[in-house]
This record gives C-alpha cells, sequence and structure tokens, in this order.
C-alpha cells in the first residue's frame, strides 16, 4: 500500500512537475488504491 501510495500520490508527482493529464490519472489509480486497502483493513477488522 505505501510503495503503490507512493508511486501514485498527486502531490508528489505535482512536486516532480509531471503534466496535469498524469496527475488526473494518478489521482484515478490513488483512489482504486486506496478503496482496495479499505477492504482489506475492512475484511482484517483493522
Amino acid at each position: 500500500y505505501r510503495k503503490l501510495m507512493s508511486q501514485y500520490h498527486p502531490d508528489k508527482l505535482m512536486g516532480q512537475g509531471v503534466p496535469d493529464d498524469m496527475i488526473a490519472m494518478a489521482t484515478e489509480q490513488a483512489k482504486e488504491i486506496q478503496l482496495a486497502y479499505d477492504l482489506i483493513k475492512k475484511s482484517r477488522n483493522i
């Protein structure tokens, strides 16, 4: 989770000067990663 979020976090990409369309794609990817992590936490009662 942490590795993926580090790779796709929009704020990190903005600091690297990545184009806006790539940031939008990364934002969607980060949302999907977060949703998956939330499901894992819920199933493990974390």
